[in-house]
């Protein structure tokens, strides 16, 4: 609802509450991407689909994320 630091604080909660939550990293890894916070995202990205091989929607915003990082060097 507009306050990043309390989403952040309310994922990293449930990450704790469920460090194998393929879904909690993967939005984590959403907020951080919108945000602009590259490595973030790609480290969350990353574990989404490590938990999770099959995360379409993960595997579709790596993507992503990589080819604007691509294109913007």
């Amino acid at each position: 609802m507009g306050n990043l630091n309390k989403a952040l604080q309310d994922y990293e909660r449930n990450i704790q509450l469920n460090p194998k939550s393929a879904k909690a990293y993967f939005n984590r890894a959403v907020l951080y991407h919108e945000n602009g916070s590259i490595d973030n995202a790609l480290k969350d990205y990353n574990e989404a689909i490590k938990l999770s091989p099959d995360f379409a929607a993960a595997i579709l915003n790596k993507a992503e994320l990589m080819k604007s990082v691509n294109r913007s060097k």
